[in-house]
Order: C-alpha cells, then sequence, then structure tokens
C-alpha cells in the first residue's frame, strides 16, 4: 500500500538512479534518457519542459519546427517507459522504497511509497558530500551528461529549494532572479546539452522576474549560444532569441560589458559576420566602463582572422584587467598557439589549469596542440590525460582532438576508436562534423579532412571557422577547397588570397 507522504527530491533521484542501473534500462537508452529529463525537470518544477513539443527538442532532438502530430517519436518512446517502469517494478524493483510512474495523458510523472516504514521527510537532507558515479553506460553522448549527473542532482536540488519557497513580491524579483542566475551559472560550466537546457530554463524565468536585468538578459543570450554551439539542430530556432537578448542587455546598460560579450559572440559564433563583431568591440571600447570581459571575445575575432598582434594586444589587456581568471589566461593562450608563439601560448595555459578549480576551463586540449606542434604528441596525450579524471572530459570536441594527438603520435588504433566515437555523435546528436576533420587530419587523409570541413562551412559551425585558423591546417590552406571554405566564412587571410 502506498503511503501518502509525496518522497522528497533526494529519495526520488536516488531511485531514479537505482531505476537507471538496472539491466532492463541499461539497455534501453531512448527511455532512460527520457525518465531522467522528465524526472529532473518534474523536481524543478517546469512544466514548460514537460511538454510534447520540448521534449522532442532536448531529449530526441528534434529540429526547432518539431511537430509532434506528423512525428510521434515523444509518444512512442514514453509508451515504452510506462511499460519498461511496470516491468521494472515487476522484477528488479520490487523492493523498491518509491515507485516512480508516469500517469497517461500527460508526461508528468508521479512518485510515491510503496509502503509506510519511511518517515515522512519534512527536512530535506544535506547534499551528499561526493556525487554518485555516472550511470547508463549507452552512448558517449549519455556519458558525458550522466557524468555530471553528481553535481547536476546538488543544482536540481538547489532548485527545487527556490521553487519550494514563497512567490516573491514584486520588490523581491530582482533577488529572485539573481538566486536564478546563481543556480545556471554552474549548470552552463558542465556544457552538456541536459546541463545547457536546465540552464536556459532557469534564466528564461529569471527574465521573466527581471526583464529590464542587463546581467540576466546577456547570461540568457549567452545559454542560448552555448546551446546552439553545441547542438546544430537548434541554431535556427535560437538565433533571433539570442540576438533580442544580447541587444536587450546592452540597451539597458549601454556602459556594462556583458550585452556587448554577448553581441561579440552571436555574430562571431553564429553569424561569422567578422566586421560586425569587430565593430561591436570598437563600441564596446568606446561605452564600456569595464573593458574586461569583452576583450577575450574581441582577441578571438582578430585572431580567427590572422590579425595576430592586435589579438594578443587585447588578450593581454584582458589577463592583466583579471589576473586570477583562468579564461582570459586561456584566451592568451588561444591567441598565442594561432600566432605561432609556442612557448608564450604554454605558459598561459599552465597558468589557466592552476586557476581553474577541477578543469572548468579547460586548458588542456590547447597544450595537447602546443606538444603537436612543437613535434611532440606524446606530450600531447599526456595533456589530455590530465583532463580524463573530470567530468568535462566527455565531450565530443575532446574526443577530436585526443583522435587528432593520437594518430600525429602513431596511435592509429585509438585514433580509429576516437572516430567512431565522434561518428556517432555527428550522427545521432548533431554534433559538428568538423570535429571529423580534425581526426582525418591526423590520419593524414586530408580529402576526408576537407569534406567534413565543407559540411561544417554550409552549416556554417563555429568549429569550422576555428578549424580553418588553426596552425595545425597550415599544410592544407593551398589547397583550393580549403580556400573556398575559407572565403565562404570571410577569413580569406588565413589563405593569403
Amino acid at each position: 500500500m502506498q503511503g501518502q507522504v509525496t518522497p522528497p527530491p533526494p529519495e526520488v533521484l536516488a531511485a531514479l538512479e537505482s531505476i537507471l542501473r538496472s539491466p532492463l534500462f541499461t539497455r534501453a537508452e531512448r527511455q532512460s534518457r527520457l525518465l531522467r529529463f522528465i524526472v529532473e525537470n518534474a523536481l524543478i518544477g517546469d512544466p514548460n519542459a514537460l511538454r510534447e513539443t520540448s521534449i522532442g527538442l532536448e531529449v530526441y532532438d528534434r529540429p526547432a519546427d518539431f511537430d509532434p502530430k506528423e512525428d510521434t517519436i515523444v509518444r512512442v518512446e514514453a509508451s515504452r517507459l510506462r511499460s519498461r517502469l511496470v516491468e521494472y517494478y515487476d522484477g528488479d524493483g520490487r523492493d523498491a522504497l518509491i515507485r516512480v510512474s508516469i500517469p497517461r495523458g500527460g508526461y508528468v510523472p508521479a512518485f510515491a511509497y510503496t509502503r509506510i516504514e519511511q518517515p515522512a521527510a519534512a527536512k530535506l537532507p544535506e547534499a551528499p558530500a561526493s556525487p554518485p558515479p555516472p550511470v547508463v553506460r549507452a552512448k558517449p553522448h549519455i556519458r558525458w551528461i550522466l557524468a555530471a549527473a553528481g553535481g547536476l542532482m546538488l543544482l536540481t536540488l538547489a532548485a527545487w529549494r527556490y521553487n519550494r519557497s514563497p512567490v516573491a513580491a514584486p520588490d523581491d524579483k530582482d533577488a529572485e532572479a539573481r538566486k536564478l542566475l546563481s543556480l545556471a551559472a554552474p549548470l552552463s560550466h558542465y556544457y552538456t546539452p541536459d546541463s545547457l537546457a536546465q540552464a536556459r530554463r532557469l534564466l528564461e524565468r529569471a527574465a521573466e522576474l527581471a526583464p529590464d536585468s542587463a546581467e540576466v538578459q546577456a547570461a540568457l543570450a549567452e545559454a542560448y549560444l552555448d546551446s546552439a554551439n553545441t547542438n546544430s539542430a537548434l541554431r535556427k530556432g535560437l538565433a533571433p532569441k539570442i540576438l533580442k537578448a544580447a541587444q536587450r542587455s546592452r540597451d539597458l546598460a549601454p556602459s556594462s560589458p556583458v550585452g556587448y560579450t554577448a553581441l561579440i559572440r552571436y555574430h562571431r559564433d553564429l553569424t561569422m559576420d567578422w566586421n560586425a563583431a569587430k565593430l561591436i568591440c570598437e563600441q564596446a571600447i568606446l561605452h564600456s566602463l569595464k573593458e574586461q570581459p569583452f576583450l577575450g571575445s574581441c582577441a578571438t575575432v582578430e585572431s580567427l582572422r590572422g590579425n595576430h598582434e592586435v589579438a594578443w594586444t587585447w588578450a593581454e589587456r584582458y589577463a592583466e584587467a583579471q589576473p586570477n581568471s583562468a579564461g582570459a589566461r586561456r584566451t592568451l593562450g588561444e591567441v598565442y598557439y594561432r600566432a605561432g608563439q609556442l612557448d608564450r601560448a604554454a605558459s598561459a595555459l599552465r597558468k589557466a589549469a592552476a586557476l581553474s578549480p577541477k578543469g572548468r576551463i579547460s586548458p588542456w586540449e590547447y597544450l595537447a596542440l602546443v606538444a603537436v606542434a612543437k613535434g611532440k604528441p606524446d606530450e600531447g596525450l599526456a595533456e589530455l590525460d590530465r583532463e580524463a579524471p573530470y567530468e568535462f572530459s566527455k565531450r565530443v570536441d575532446l574526443y577530436a582532438y585526443r583522435g587528432f594527438v593520437a594518430a600525429k603520435a602513431g596511435k592509429r588504433a585509438e585514433a580509429e576508436k576516437m572516430l567512431a566515437l565522434v561518428q556517432h555523435e555527428v550522427t545521432a546528436n548533431h554534433a559538428a562534423p568538423v570535429y571529423l576533420s580534425w581526426i582525418y587530419l591526423g590520419l593524414g587523409q586530408p580529402g576526408l579532412a576537407i569534406q567534413h570541413l565543407e559540411r561544417g562551412v554550409e552549416r556554417r559551425d563555429d568549429t569550422a571557422a576555428d578549424f580553418l585558423a588553426d596552425p595545425a591546417t597550415i599544410a592544407l590552406r593551398g589547397l583550393p577547397r580549403f580556400q573556398a571554405a575559407a572565403r565562404k566564412l570571410g577569413l580569406d587571410q588565413l589563405t593569403g588570397l
């Protein structure tokens, strides 16, 4: 008999992990993704996320014009999930204390005790000292999501606490928006599709509470940008939202750097309108009282265009203004690397590593590229191994860099293993095809490297610009197809044309 007390979030999340660890669910990737998504969003209290359209976009990577009437994937998978949950509780979960179900007619899960031996938990227990290990070993995309599950659990609980608090009075809305802003920031650091989706929803609610906050609008634009960069299927739908939020942030606070930074990223990562990005940089320098954040974006723009002296001047100013910023040091290292200043690049990147707690600002891929440029690919692999202990290491871009460096080190089997992982992400999860270019470049197959670069250029992936501007591609720059790709993205200077 079920008790009348609703289990608190920590117990529900523990029950969720038990379900996902069961053999029944480790073999069912789609239903596992769906179950995790709806449970976590139900605990956060976001009804919009539990609509069929939202689930299709966020869980099954459907395009922005997804129509549930034509594509029934959500209904089909939800029906299978209901049946699988029944089977679980008839088997491995027969002694479970908490039952998770999904009532028909919607996607809102229900949680109930299966017996009344558990005392009602009126007080939320303290968060665990360390996160549980990731589960659901299905495919790489899921592994990066679940590698962040421990931290995401704690953030989910924090969001739940926020949602359980009384509705804010009008005078308190700015304070409540700041709470949501602080909850969203670490979620963005995880940089996985699920964590970014959580961050977007928190920031959208913050924008509803404080529509005149330049900081909230800029953070929302940045979260949209990160989501568009990790999932190309979202780019078209998010582009107008990014521009609107970034422009509003700048207009609300023309002397603040945050809106300018978002606008520069919009033109750098999405439209690749380099002249527009440069104009925003010039406006920011004229109007901003604090130049620090946007200087890094301006430096990256000039670095990609091949204007190295301008780029490192701005990057150095950024690092001087923020001497304890790992992000500033990483940007400086990237800029030095593209300019061929390898020792200076390594020094800046080492400082970024020292300043970055648990690899949140990841400098190791660029340290690996520096090692390859110095003719020491084995040292490059050692640099990438430094990132392996952190949950941020299981990302498709790092698979690509590892494949490239492994190929350069003569470890073909490892390179081909990374190639298979990246190919899966490109096919199944809309990852940028240019990540394949990196591994083919390392394997000495320039034709295939350029073929996937061209695919990225057609989609206007920001990764295509990064690949074109990387010193590792210098040997390709005399090839007509490479030059055509550079012209399409407005990066003619890279080829000397």
